[in-house]
């Protein structure tokens, strides 16, 4: 089976940023070893005109931009390549990953054939967005999305909140879609947990906007008042004065000795990372089903995190995690207290629930295998 996906995919030796471009790879890792596939990337996201070989059954096209606005990319250059692989290689599914501005890239020649992951809930995460000129941004994508998505015939949702949230839409006898969570790295997947640590260490990994509620958890943090409990930030801040706004309050709260900032890592160092950590913590007020989640989880850690989007279909209280409500710091700082009290007996067996967990629903050749499926449902559907 040809497929042809359209989606940001990391150039290599490049760090990783963003949701959709780790989903992007960790699927590819997948595809890697179903030898039915022969898939073709097309990545929108790099700066780099290349074109390279993955795996013997997965190659991917790298282009710079020759636009400055990513709609006109879409619209003009990205639609030009889609077609004309579609017409010379005639692939048997054209998957984009991403929702939004990417139905630009619809056209009835390849309706038929046409794929579209829903990762995020735009209009949620508008709501959350604080800068104008990113929320005008989402707020064009949310309408380009309202108007075209009735063309699109073939989806999969990521989360039940996905596809909760789109009940009434699917519900269409024209609709085909299928649920399917996002995967993980295989490199996050371990066997034998470790929680030796006489403290605590928490990891906040995320791009370092509002949204992502991480002043609520040095808020949260301060409350505690636990010289042993540190955290440990990576990501980057896309405003200047956001990162000036988060450095004074980490001084007012008088917690700079508890906090680590990384910056950005890539794959490899992030996994080095987690075997220092005990706890990941997500406090954000949007999500869809997070990345982050379902590698910490992986890699046997407890996940203390709103209950928010899909998060509750990854996290069952008490059992591989907490959840509070969004903007509740009374309730995490609760919760870290909790979690710092835990016997190790009891953060062992957590950590253990996690990793079954995340080997049930978040494994690449599972979802790789799920994708495959649902294409071939497509394909008979066609005939």
């Amino acid at each position: 089976m040809k497929v042809l996906m359209v989606a940001p995919y990391p150039f290599p030796g490049k760090p990783i940023r963003g949701g959709v471009e780790t989903v992007t790879y960790n699927l590819v890792e997948g595809f890697k070893n179903v030898s039915e596939i022969d898939l073709r990337i097309i990545s929108y996201c790099q700066d780099y005109d290349a074109v390279i070989e993955l795996s013997p059954n997965v190659s991917c096209l790298f282009f710079k931009s020759q636009f400055p606005s990513r709609k006109m990319e879409l619209k003009k250059h990205i639609k030009t390549l889609v077609i004309s692989i579609d017409e010379e290689w005639n692939p048997d599914i054209i998957h984009i990953q991403g929702n939004g501005s990417n139905f630009l890239l619809y056209d009835e020649k390849i309706k038929n054939k046409l794929v579209i992951t829903q990762h995020g809930i735009i209009w949620n995460e508008m709501k959350q967005t604080m800068s104008l000129r990113p929320k005008i941004n989402m707020l064009i994508a949310y309408l380009i999305e309202r108007k075209m998505r009735s063309c699109i015939a073939n989806w999969v949702f990521i989360s039940h909140y996905n596809l909760k949230y789109n009940s009434k839409f699917v519900n269409s006898s024209a609709i085909n879609y299928c649920q399917v969570y996002n995967p993980v790295n295989p490199k996050f997947f371990i066997d034998n947990p470790s929680n030796e640590h006489t403290g605590l260490n928490l990891l906040f990994v995320g791009r370092i906007v509002p949204r992502k509620g991480l002043k609520d958890l040095l808020v949260g943090l301060s409350r505690v008042n636990n010289p042993n409990i540190k955290l440990h930030v990576v990501g980057g801040f896309e405003v200047d004065s956001y990162y000036d706004e988060i450095e004074s309050e980490i001084e007012r709260l008088g917690i700079k000795g508890q906090i680590i900032m990384h910056g950005w890592k890539n794959t490899d160092e992030i996994f080095k990372l987690y075997t220092d950590i005990d706890v990941l913590v997500l406090p954000s007020y949007q999500e869809t089903l997070p990345c982050v989640i379902a590698e910490a989880m992986a890699q046997c850690k407890i996940v203390v995190a709103t209950n928010v989007g899909g998060i509750g279909e990854m996290i069952d209280e008490g059992k591989n995690g907490y959840l509070y409500s969004a903007g509740d710091i009374s309730a995490l700082s609760n919760i870290l207290q909790k979690v710092y009290a835990l016997s190790k007996k009891e953060r062992k067996e957590m950590s253990k629930y996690s990793n079954e967990k995340a080997r049930r629903l978040y494994s690449p050749t599972g979802v790789s295998k799920a994708h495959l499926e649902f294409y071939k449902t497509i394909l008979h559907k066609n005939d």
